[in-house]
This record gives structure tokens, C-alpha cells and sequence, in this order.
């Protein structure tokens, strides 16, 4: 399995645990008393959050598309969205919505890898090249968006770039082990670097 295969599947795992906690939040049976009246958008954004945390993502899309139109500027709803089409293995479609995210959100970084990456499973190789440059534009110091782009840049035929784009990960994390492996060969052994 690729690096870039188990950053998302960990990226996965990371959202079914998040949305986890998010449904533990909201107390057992996530339900509203009479009392506090109903409201029929958070009922639905709990079913959504709760097919997407039980893996059940056929039942998610109907109600994660709803709240996306009753919703279009939501940034969590279009963030459910790429869960959702994660999940469904439908990456074209995982891609738009977290596009949409980066468009909606105060905080696009969220979004990497899993946009750069969602574009790759596509099989959209310009897209994702272009992602992978957004993702850095985003943090420019984080030496695991830079190692990133560096590989996409050796899938696109762009061997120095790429060198650029380690090195760059390099200065950031010096000990990072996929950077070393990536600018030397292998992780090179004592100071002889």
C-alpha cells in the first residue's frame, strides 16, 4: 500500500473518530425533549454525522445532499459531503465537495491531503498536481505537504521540481524519514547526510 493510500485511509479513520466524538457530544440517542422544541435540520445533520461514523454511507448521501441544498454555504456540510464520497469510493465527486470546503471554510487546510489525494484516485493527475500546490500554499511550513507535492511532482515527470520540493521538507524536518528516503535513497545512517 502507497504512503499516499494510507494517509487516506488514515485521513478516514481520523473523520469516523472525529464525527464519533462529535455524536458523543450530543449525548446518548442524540435526542431533543419536547421542551426544547424539534429542529428537523439538526436531526438530520446527526443521522448524516451517524451513517457517516457507522460506516453506513448509502444512507448518508441522501440526507448530506439535503443539507447541502438547504445549506450551500455550509463548510461542514460540504466537509460531511467528501466523507460521504469517500466512503461511497466515489472520488470525482469527493473532490468537488472538498473543493467546495476550501471555498466555504475558515480553515481550507483541513482539506489536505484528502482533496489532492481524492483527485488522484480520479485519476486526475492535473487537479491533483494543482492541489497538492494549494495544500502547501496553505501552510508552507509543514514538511509533510511539501514531501506531498515533491511525490506528485515525480508522478507529473518533474524530477527537479520535486528535489526543490524536498529539499524544501528537508530544511523544514531534517529527521523526517520519507524526506530522507526521498532525497537520498534511503535514510542515511549517523551524520552523513
Amino acid at each position: 500500500m502507497s504512503a499516499a493510500v494510507r494517509r487516506t485511509v488514515l485521513w478516514g479513520a481520523l473523520l469516523a473518530l472525529y464525527t464519533a466524538v462529535l455524536l458523543r457530544q450530543a449525548g446518548p440517542g442524540s435526542t431533543v425533549s419536547a421542551s426544547e422544541g424539534f429542529d428537523a435540520m439538526d436531526s438530520r445533520s446527526r443521522a448524516a454525522e451517524r451513517a457517516i461514523a457507522e460506516a453506513r454511507f448509502q444512507d448518508a448521501a441522501p440526507l448530506v445532499d439535503e443539507l447541502q441544498r438547504l445549506h450551500p454555504r455550509s463548510a461542514y456540510y460540504a466537509y460531511l459531503a467528501a466523507a460521504t464520497f469517500n466512503g461511497l469510493e466515489r472520488p470525482g465527486e469527493e473532490a468537488a465537495a472538498w473543493e467546495a470546503f476550501v471555498e466555504r471554510s475558515s480553515i481550507p487546510e483541513e482539506a489536505c491531503p484528502a482533496m489532492p489525494h481524492a483527485y488522484e484516485r480520479a485519476r486526475n493527475a492535473i487537479q491533483a498536481l494543482t492541489a497538492f500546490e494549494r495544500c502547501v500554499g496553505f501552510d508552507r511550513d509543514d514538511a509533510e505537504r511539501w514531501l506531498d507535492l515533491g511525490d506528485a511532482l515525480v508522478r507529473a515527470g518533474r524530477e527537479e521540481a520535486a528535489r526543490d520540493a524536498y529539499r524544501r521538507a528537508h530544511d523544514l524536518d531534517a529527521d523526517h524519514p520519507l524526506v530522507l528516503e526521498r532525497l537520498y535513497g534511503s535514510a542515511p545512517s549517523g551524520d552523513a547526510r
